[in-house]
């Protein structure tokens, strides 16, 4: 749409945006949990046990930490482990917009969530996030700080995209 938000760009110039999803409470939650988990382990000398703080760990690592890049390719979001991972093509991109995120009321929750509206949600704190409206009504959300010059890069490229397709 033509009052969605964009960058300048020369013809033929090329850009890329990269951010980091990361943070929140949650992540504070799950840290308590792997050291009481593995001081229990300890105390307790029940080795087995020790596999509890190392898989939240890598749930935490999975869930809670994620690279967001924007170029000419579109959307690309990742965990910071590589997976899970998702995408969306600048030829699927309808418009994106930078919103504010209630992990709770909006999505149930932190993690890779759906939200109440349809939208798929990678939430890891409440706050501004990056939302790609795509093609055939889907949505996907990201908190991430500097959302709004995501948006205006991924809006412009979307529409170069579109222009030259």
């Amino acid at each position: 749409p033509d009052d969605a938000p964009r960058v300048s760009l020369r013809p033929g110039e090329r850009a890329a945006w990269v951010g980091r999803a990361s943070g929140g409470p949650m992540v504070l939650v799950a840290m308590g949990a792997i050291v009481l988990t593995t001081v229990l382990a300890l105390v307790l000398r029940e080795w087995a046990l020790l596999l509890v703080p190392v898989v939240l760990g890598l749930l935490l690592a999975a869930m809670m930490s994620w690279v967001v890049r924007v170029d000419e390719g579109g959307l690309s979001v990742r965990s910071t482990l590589g997976f899970p991972r998702t995408r969306v093509p600048t030829d699927e991109v309808v418009r994106a917009d930078v919103a504010d995120v209630s992990p709770m009321r909006d999505f149930g929750g932190w993690g890779w969530r759906a939200g109440r509206d349809g939208a798929v949600g990678i939430v890891v704190r409440a706050g501004e996030s990056l939302r790609v409206e795509r093609t055939g009504g889907r949505a996907l959300v990201v908190t991430v700080d500097d959302a709004g010059t995501a948006a205006a890069l991924l809006n412009t490229l979307a529409d170069r995209a579109r222009r030259i397709g």
